[in-house]
């Protein structure tokens, strides 16, 4: 089965929270958004001073606290990728709820393959299902069998690591993509970009403060480096630039976009991949049995507690600067 083209997908997706219902494809000539600046090119900002990478770093940690300081968090959301001759859209619903609850599951079909990924945590126990079929090519068509892997990591034994490393946030970063969902991706986005641009900007009529940042140069070798062969399949598709559109006033992640430079000499950019949160309602009821996951029989969940605990270490020990571009996965797929 090939397996690169939905690694692909995972590492432009980092992260999307929720349940997910309704997905459809599209032929590359309709709509893909609502809103047209989701898909049309862009130009990214000059340079900007370095008090705004330090305006950016704050704004980053009040996402954070708005992420852990609600007793739930629910949204509707939309996924929108492009990538090559393909559009892909799918709707679903977002659930976190307080003790480091969390839902997160989508789907994503290109060509002939669908790739499937769930995240569930009780609060306790992170579960993650990744699954992988190949689609018949031919109407009528027998699908493949599906390729499914689980794992497991003890949220609360990395919890407990961290509280001996709270004055260090490399370390935190490090713990926070233990911790999976969606401040996993922000630890991810801090760990692997560099954002030194910061503006207000009306989205939807609604305020927000954008974020612009592109790959730490040294992360970005050592994820390929890492990726071994598939490194000259996956470069490619890699994004140049990430934008955040962040709530001014609740500090929620609105809007995520991924970006490819399409031409290198206007600095212009197209979204290859746009996650986008509406309706969002804090501190409403949420049901327990939202979080609950029962691995498919048969199959052996791979504990990966330890790997997460020794991420945290490393970043602990290592010294001031170095562990900003060291470890930790860029997509829920790593």
């Amino acid at each position: 089965m090939k397996k690169l083209p939905i690694l692909t997908i995972w590492l432009l997706a980092v992260v999307v929270l929720g349940a997910w219902h309704r997905a459809q494809a599209w032929p590359q000539n309709a709509d893909a958004t609502d809103t047209p600046a989701e898909t049309s090119a862009v130009a990214a900002e000059p340079p900007a001073a370095p008090e705004s990478a330090e305006q950016a770093t704050e704004i980053l940690r009040q996402v954070r606290e708005t992420l852990f300081g609600h007793e739930s968090i629910k949204a509707q959301l939309t996924q929108t990728v492009s990538l090559g001759d393909y559009r892909f859209r799918s709707n679903g619903e977002f659930v976190s709820a307080s003790g480091f609850r969390f839902k997160l599951e989508y789907q994503l079909e290109l060509a002939h393959l669908r790739g499937t990924f769930l995240e569930v945590c009780d609060g306790q126990m992170l579960h993650t299902q990744r699954t992988l079929q190949e689609l018949p090519a031919e109407p009528g068509g027998r699908p493949g069998e599906p390729e499914t892997e689980v794992s497991r990591r003890d949220v609360q034994r990395i919890l407990k690591e961290t509280r001996q490393h709270l004055d260090q946030p490399v370390a935190l970063q490090a713990a926070e993509l233990g911790l999976g969902g969606l401040p996993a991706v922000v630890a991810s986005l801090e760990r692997c970009m560099i954002f030194d641009t910061v503006r207000e900007e009306q989205l939807g009529g609604q305020p927000v403060l954008t974020l612009e940042g592109k790959w730490n140069p040294q992360r970005r070798s050592e994820l390929l480096a890492g990726l071994g062969p598939m490194a000259n399949g996956i470069g490619g598709f890699m994004p140049d630039l990430v934008r955040l559109a962040i709530d001014g006033q609740t500090r929620f992640p609105l809007r995520i976009q991924y970006l490819k430079q399409i031409d290198p000499d206007k600095s212009s950019y197209q979204p290859m991949l746009t996650l986008a949160f509406s309706n969002i309602r804090f501190d409403e009821p949420v049901g327990f049995e939202t979080f609950t996951y029962l691995p498919p029989q048969g199959l052996e969940e791979q504990d990966e507690t330890a790997r997460f605990i020794q991420m945290i270490q490393a970043a602990a020990a290592a010294p001031a600067g170095a562990g900003e571009s060291t470890g930790g996965p860029v997509s829920p797929a790593n």
